[in-house]
């Protein structure tokens, strides 16, 4: 419910808009000249590498989030930096947690 002015709202806005460089940017513009287009490589073919959540890897590989943490914990617990062969590849980004999802 609106009290007060009038408030509009833009479509075309790109703000909190996932794309496909990336996570969104607090304002992105529509509008960008030929220097300043992204030329890297965006596209998801299947053997692209990138970092996903606990939450996305756990529903991915059906292992419960609760299983990822024992396996961190137990990492932690016997001074490995890296994971054993065979356990998913982790790494902390300040607090946050991303597994390494590989293409097949």
């Amino acid at each position: 419910m609106n009290r007060g002015g009038s408030t509009s709202i833009d479509p075309n806005a790109t703000i909190g808009r996932i794309s496909a460089n990336g996570p969104p940017t607090p304002r992105q513009s529509t509008e960008c000249s030929d220097t300043t287009k992204n030329t890297s490589t965006t596209d998801r073919s299947p053997l692209a590498v990138r970092w996903v959540t606990e939450a996305s890897y756990s529903e991915i590989y059906s292992i419960s989030r609760q299983t990822l943490a024992n396996w961190r914990y137990r990492d932690r617990r016997s001074g490995r930096t890296e994971a054993p062969s065979g356990f998913p590849k982790y790494r902390r980004f300040g607090k946050a947690i991303r597994y390494l999802l590989e293409g097949e």
